[in-house]
Order: C-alpha cells, then structure tokens, then sequence
C-alpha cells in the first residue's frame, strides 16, 4: 500500500505536466497574458478537408488556415497529414509560417 501511494505521488506531477497550457481555454488561440502574439495550432489535413484540435477556434482563424494552405501550394505542406502551425500577430497582420494571410482580428 505505501508503495502504490508512493506511486502514484511520483506519476501525479508528471500527469499534470502533460496537459494542455493552462492559460488558453478552449477556442482560445492566443494568451491574453503573452507578448508578442504568438501561438500555434494543430490541424489535420485530410481528403475531406481540415481538422483542428481544438474545434471550439474562432471561425476567422479556421478560415486563414485554409487561406494559408491554399497559398502555400507546391510547399511542404501540399500533403496530408498532422500539422503544428505556428500563428503570429505583428504590425496588424496575421502570419501563419511566416506568411502574412489576413488583417489581424480583434481580440
């Protein structure tokens, strides 16, 4: 019994650690407590079209997503798969990859 307590006093933290940040809720792209603007996303491409993590995001980033890998076609992410994309706000505009795609949204 002491050995399953200590157990699982070890593996506790290591759990906790593991989960998402605990400053961006669900829907949530960037921390209202980070600056520069700065986030990433994490999309599924598909033959039936895009899957985000967290589907709970505001529809206009949604959108500069499929306007990012509608512009970024002969690249390295022309194929289907998992992808980590690394979203930025700087000068009013948004950039996804270093690709400026929309005017920045109000927060």
């Amino acid at each position: 019994m002491k050995f399953l307590c200590c157990l699982l006093l070890f593996l506790l933290p290591i759990v906790g650690l593991s989960q998402d940040s605990p400053y961006r809720l669900k829907g949530e792209v960037f921390s209202p407590f980070k600056y520069p603007k700065k986030a990433s996303l994490e999309v599924t491409r598909s033959l039936y079209g895009l899957r985000f993590k967290d589907e709970f995001i505001p529809k206009v980033y949604k959108d500069a997503v499929e306007t990012f890998f509608k512009k970024s076609f002969r690249s390295k992410y022309d194929r289907m798969g998992k992808y980590s994309l690394q979203l930025e706000i700087k000068g009013g505009y948004l950039y996804i990859e270093g690709i400026e795609i929309i005017e920045a949204p109000l927060e």
